[in-house]
Protein backbone atom coordinates (compact mmCIF):
# COMPACT_ATOMS: atom_id res chain seq x y z
CA UNK A 1 0.00 0.00 0.00
CA UNK A 2 1.45 3.85 -1.01
CA UNK A 3 1.94 5.77 1.89
CA UNK A 4 4.30 8.71 2.61
CA UNK A 5 7.10 6.86 3.10
CA UNK A 6 6.63 5.37 -0.47
CA UNK A 7 5.99 9.02 -1.80
CA UNK A 8 9.03 10.68 0.43
CA UNK A 9 11.51 7.32 -1.26
CA UNK A 10 10.09 7.99 -4.93
CA UNK A 11 11.01 12.30 -4.60
CA UNK A 12 14.77 11.34 -3.22
CA UNK A 13 14.89 8.33 -5.49
CA UNK A 14 13.79 10.24 -8.81
CA UNK A 15 16.18 13.12 -7.41
CA UNK A 16 18.58 11.37 -7.13
CA UNK A 17 18.73 9.59 -10.38
CA UNK A 18 18.09 13.42 -11.68
CA UNK A 19 21.39 14.82 -9.67
CA UNK A 20 23.54 12.14 -10.87
CA UNK A 21 22.31 12.76 -14.57
CA UNK A 22 22.54 16.13 -14.29
CA UNK A 23 26.22 16.54 -12.92
CA UNK A 24 27.41 12.94 -14.95
CA UNK A 25 25.22 13.57 -18.24
CA UNK A 26 24.02 10.02 -17.74
CA UNK A 27 23.05 7.42 -15.77
CA UNK A 28 24.12 3.68 -16.37
CA UNK A 29 23.11 0.30 -14.98
CA UNK A 30 25.97 -0.02 -13.04
CA UNK A 31 26.40 3.39 -11.31
CA UNK A 32 27.37 1.91 -8.03
CA UNK A 33 25.87 4.71 -5.66
CA UNK A 34 22.32 3.50 -6.72
CA UNK A 35 22.99 0.05 -6.26
CA UNK A 36 24.11 0.63 -2.85
CA UNK A 37 22.08 3.09 -1.38
CA UNK A 38 18.63 2.05 -3.03
CA UNK A 39 18.86 -1.08 -4.88
CA UNK A 40 20.83 -3.13 -2.47
CA UNK A 41 18.48 -1.88 0.37
CA UNK A 42 14.92 -2.28 -1.28
CA UNK A 43 12.84 -4.90 1.07
CA UNK A 44 9.81 -5.80 -1.31
CA UNK A 45 7.49 -3.77 1.10
CA UNK A 46 9.74 -0.56 -0.31
CA UNK A 47 8.81 -2.29 -3.75
CA UNK A 48 4.80 -2.95 -2.81
CA UNK A 49 4.68 0.82 -1.72
CA UNK A 50 6.09 2.80 -4.77
CA UNK A 51 4.04 0.31 -7.20
CA UNK A 52 1.25 1.18 -4.98
CA UNK A 53 2.33 5.15 -5.44
CA UNK A 54 2.65 4.32 -9.35
CA UNK A 55 -0.73 2.23 -9.50
CA UNK A 56 -2.76 4.90 -7.43
CA UNK A 57 -1.12 7.61 -10.20
CA UNK A 58 -2.35 5.68 -12.68
CA UNK A 59 -5.65 5.30 -11.55
CA UNK A 60 -6.12 8.54 -11.14
CA UNK A 61 -3.80 10.00 -13.56
CA UNK A 62 -3.22 7.77 -16.41
CA UNK A 63 -1.90 10.76 -18.80
CA UNK A 64 1.52 10.29 -17.05
CA UNK A 65 1.88 6.46 -17.33
CA UNK A 66 2.85 5.68 -20.77
CA UNK A 67 2.63 2.50 -22.70
CA UNK A 68 6.32 2.02 -21.22
CA UNK A 69 5.75 2.94 -17.66
CA UNK A 70 2.89 0.63 -17.50
CA UNK A 71 4.72 -2.28 -19.18
CA UNK A 72 7.45 -2.07 -16.83
CA UNK A 73 5.01 -1.42 -13.75
CA UNK A 74 3.11 -4.91 -14.56
CA UNK A 75 6.74 -6.84 -14.92
CA UNK A 76 7.64 -5.29 -11.51
CA UNK A 77 4.08 -6.37 -10.07
CA UNK A 78 4.01 -9.54 -11.43
CA UNK A 79 7.73 -10.57 -10.30
CA UNK A 80 7.11 -9.15 -6.69
CA UNK A 81 3.98 -11.05 -6.18
CA UNK A 82 5.63 -14.43 -7.84
CA UNK A 83 8.86 -14.20 -5.65
CA UNK A 84 8.40 -12.02 -2.88
CA UNK A 85 8.14 -15.67 -0.76
CA UNK A 86 11.49 -16.33 -1.57
CA UNK A 87 13.42 -13.53 -0.81
CA UNK A 88 12.75 -10.47 1.42
CA UNK A 89 14.64 -8.17 -1.64
CA UNK A 90 13.43 -10.28 -4.87
CA UNK A 91 14.19 -7.29 -6.62
CA UNK A 92 18.29 -7.54 -5.68
CA UNK A 93 18.41 -10.74 -6.59
CA UNK A 94 20.72 -12.07 -9.91
CA UNK A 95 17.41 -13.12 -12.10
CA UNK A 96 15.32 -10.08 -11.24
CA UNK A 97 18.08 -6.73 -11.38
CA UNK A 98 17.47 -5.84 -14.59
CA UNK A 99 13.97 -5.69 -14.31
CA UNK A 100 14.74 -3.16 -10.48
CA UNK A 101 16.48 -1.15 -12.63
CA UNK A 102 13.83 -0.59 -15.05
CA UNK A 103 11.05 0.36 -12.71
CA UNK A 104 13.76 2.51 -11.10
CA UNK A 105 14.50 4.51 -13.93
CA UNK A 106 10.40 4.43 -15.11
CA UNK A 107 9.93 5.74 -11.39
CA UNK A 108 12.36 8.57 -12.19
CA UNK A 109 10.92 8.75 -15.71
CA UNK A 110 6.76 9.15 -14.83
CA UNK A 111 8.40 11.20 -11.45
CA UNK A 112 9.92 13.73 -14.01
CA UNK A 113 6.71 13.88 -16.35
CA UNK A 114 4.37 14.74 -13.55
CA UNK A 115 6.59 17.52 -12.17
CA UNK A 116 7.22 18.86 -15.87
CA UNK A 117 10.84 18.31 -15.24
CA UNK A 118 12.90 17.50 -18.37
CA UNK A 119 16.33 15.84 -17.56
CA UNK A 120 16.25 12.55 -20.40
CA UNK A 121 19.48 10.06 -19.92
CA UNK A 122 21.45 10.64 -22.35
CA UNK A 123 21.67 6.49 -22.48
CA UNK A 124 24.17 5.08 -25.52
CA UNK A 125 23.16 1.84 -24.89
CA UNK A 126 20.34 3.24 -26.44
CA UNK A 127 21.52 3.63 -30.23
CA UNK A 128 19.29 4.69 -33.08
CA UNK A 129 18.64 1.78 -35.84
CA UNK A 130 19.03 1.99 -39.35
CA UNK A 131 15.40 2.18 -39.76
CA UNK A 132 14.96 4.79 -37.29
CA UNK A 133 17.58 7.21 -38.63
CA UNK A 134 16.22 6.18 -42.46
CA UNK A 135 12.64 7.45 -41.08
CA UNK A 136 14.10 9.88 -38.75
CA UNK A 137 11.77 8.23 -35.48
CA UNK A 138 12.12 9.77 -32.15
CA UNK A 139 12.54 6.53 -30.38
CA UNK A 140 11.48 8.74 -26.97
CA UNK A 141 7.94 9.54 -28.07
CA UNK A 142 5.94 10.40 -25.22
CA UNK A 143 2.08 10.02 -25.32
CA UNK A 144 -0.29 12.85 -24.21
Amino acid sequence: MANENSLDLWSKLANDLNNIILSSGEIQINNNYIWQTYLHKMTNEDWKGLLAAMCELYRTHPKYIDLNAERSLKQTIETVLRWEYHHNRCLDTKKHKKTAWRMMMTLREVWNRVNDIDIPNSDKSKVKTNFNTLFEIDTDLRSE
